[in-house]
């Protein structure tokens, strides 16, 4: 059901998807998704997710932005490290909910965290 809500509508015989326009529901869909690739990481990118989430680097709500590099460094996505590169330096705060505490953290701060997750050692995720 998530995955539906980052897919377009098709054509008229293939309207699968609920795309959500709101930031605020996008900051919503994004931290469900990455709850899903904390605990099942291996589904979640076998569903061919990781250009869907690449495409809310691009949002002008600086905490969707974040929650698309959180995810994507849980899949370490290493197709979307360029996009994710973009934002090292950003000094930009966020909020985000993970660890159970509502952290201010800066977004330079995801992307370095994302960064290193797809550089490590670990089997990459497609």
């Amino acid at each position: 059901m998530l995955i539906s809500y980052m897919t377009e509508d098709g054509d008229e015989r293939f309207q699968d998807g609920n795309y959500l326009e709101l930031p605020m529901l996008q900051r919503g869909l994004l931290w469900g998704i990455g709850r899903l690739c904390q605990s099942h990481g291996d589904e979640m990118a076998s569903c061919r997710i990781i250009d869907r989430i690449a495409s809310y680097l691009s949002s002008q709500d600086m905490t969707v932005a974040g929650l698309a590099i959180w995810c994507l460094g849980l899949l370490r996505a290493k197709t979307a490290a360029p996009g994710v590169e973009f934002f090292k330096g950003c000094r930009e705060i966020t909020q985000i909910y993970r660890d159970n505490l509502l952290q201010d953290v800066e977004i330079g701060f995801l992307a370095e965290e994302a960064l290193l997750a797809m550089n490590s050692q670990a089997a990459p995720r497609k």
